[in-house]
């Protein structure tokens, strides 16, 4: 649960009117169009939830509207002694009924004050106030800033975007990465299939030199057994054409 802290009577009051309780709640009086301040201190970016009662709401109060104005005090609570001032974070809200909440952002680390205005109040009228201050932080329950929200969901949006920028690059890298693979793998299978009829036009060479080799060693021996035969042959055929002539 949202850790807050209830200002009433006890809060710091500075130049109040006398208090009257009404139904167990503190009241401010109003006795005239003077703002009544209050001070808190709080911490920075965090979410002051106003509430108020103003059960003295009329007619009257349509036309000159009572307001609140909310701003931080300057210098800053964690400045120390530095002069350093507080920018500008003042809003000044119109009371429309005689109840309601306003939310405030606090920008720094300082205090913040709380006036209330009635223009109708006089002495005479005097006009009661109510204000009840809770610290809410960012993301807690009961957070209704609208301009916070639509921030958030334009960050959500645009991460969103983001993600989906880069879950479409890692896609692409992944089909760059695939079709890279794909050529590979193919190359590769290409030069097995060069490898392997590689290795079978070796073979047949190797075969065919291994038979020319065999060639080489034996048909020079056949031709010379073949001049062999030829020779004694043709001398065989001269001495005996010499013998039946009686030419020797």
């Amino acid at each position: 649960s949202p850790l807050f802290l209830l200002i009433g009577i006890t809060a710091a009051v500075f130049n109040l009117s006398p208090i009257c309780f009404v139904c167990a709640k503190p009241y401010t009086l109003l006795m005239n169009s003077v703002p009544k301040c209050i001070s808190v201190e709080g911490p920075r970016d965090t979410t002051v939830l106003i509430y108020y009662h103003y059960p003295d709401f009329a007619d009257l109060d349509k036309r000159a509207k009572p307001n609140l104005v909310i701003s931080q005090q300057s210098p800053s609570l964690t400045n120390g002694n530095r002069r350093d001032m507080v920018k500008s974070n003042t809003a000044r809200h119109d009371l429309m009924g005689p109840e309601g909440k306003i939310n405030y952002v606090t920008q720094d680390d300082c205090r913040v004050r709380v006036c209330a205005r009635a223009l109708t109040a006089s002495p005479q009228a005097p006009k009661r106030m109510h204000l009840r201050i809770e610290f809410q932080a960012e993301g807690e329950g009961g957070y209704d800033n609208s301009k916070s929200q639509k921030l958030l969901e334009e960050e959500a949006a645009k991460k969103q975007a983001e993600d989906m920028k880069a879950h479409m690059s890692i896609q692409r890298n992944l089909n760059s990465l695939e079709g890279t693979l794909h050529a590979l793998i193919t190359k590769a299978d290409l030069m097995l299939r060069n490898a392997d009829y590689a290795k079978e036009q070796e073979v047949i060479f190797h075969d065919k030199s291994i038979a020319m080799n065999k060639a080489s060693i034996w048909w020079p021996i056949v031709q010379l057994l073949v001049l062999l035969v030829t020779g004694f042959t043709q001398a065989n055929h001269m001495v005996g054409f010499f013998k039946r002539h009686h030419i020797f």
